[in-house]
């Protein structure tokens, strides 16, 4: 299950708690440091134009 190339089986074996715990994105970010991100940003330009 683990090599397969279908998301939904993949996923059911997928360590996601466990994966990349040393990036950034995975870290709690403070409120205030989230909403200066591009990220943040263009989820806000997203909900504004639809």
């Amino acid at each position: 299950m683990f090599d397969s190339t279908d998301f939904e089986t993949f996923y059911k074996v997928f360590p996601a708690k466990d994966y990349g715990k040393q990036i950034p994105e995975r870290q709690n970010l403070n409120k205030n440091d989230l909403a200066k991100t591009n990220w943040f940003k263009t989820q806000i330009e997203k909900v504004l134009t639809k």
